[in-house]
């Protein structure tokens, strides 16, 4: 999992904060909150991750957290999904040391008490690439 974390990069702080304008409160919730979760990895804020975090935030999400420093780029890759209380968001990282090579992952999100919060990621490895 960290192997694949080191040749991951996260996002240009900024790229998605653009807003669509008058969508409801709760389509717009989990695609701001994939843009900011990607905006967070990009520009390695461990607090805002901390921030954005389910309190059943899977090992492997909390792992990406504690290696955020390594990141070099990250930006959405796709059309954040939302079904019922999850949504997939999927994006594309590159390692600080290596940020023209890009490995894809995907954020899932939860709604929890009314709200969205990162619940898990899935890893280029778990995505079969």
């Amino acid at each position: 999992m960290l192997a694949a974390l080191g040749v991951t990069g996260f996002v240009a702080p900024g790229f998605f904060l653009s807003d669509d304008g008058g969508g409801s409160e709760q389509t717009a919730s989990a695609k701001s909150t994939a843009e900011s979760l990607v905006t967070a990895i990009g520009s390695r804020d461990a607090d805002a991750l901390n921030k954005l975090s389910c309190q059943d935030i899977t090992p492997g999400a909390r792992d990406l957290i504690e290696d955020v420093a390594e990141v070099g780029t990250a930006q959405l890759s796709g059309q954040v999904q939302e079904s019922g209380d999850r949504a997939t968001a999927p994006f594309a990282a590159s390692h600080k040391n290596a940020p023209d090579i890009t490995a894809d992952f995907v954020a899932v999100l939860a709604k929890q008490n009314g709200s969205w919060c990162w619940q898990d990621l899935q890893y280029p490895e778990d995505l079969g690439g």
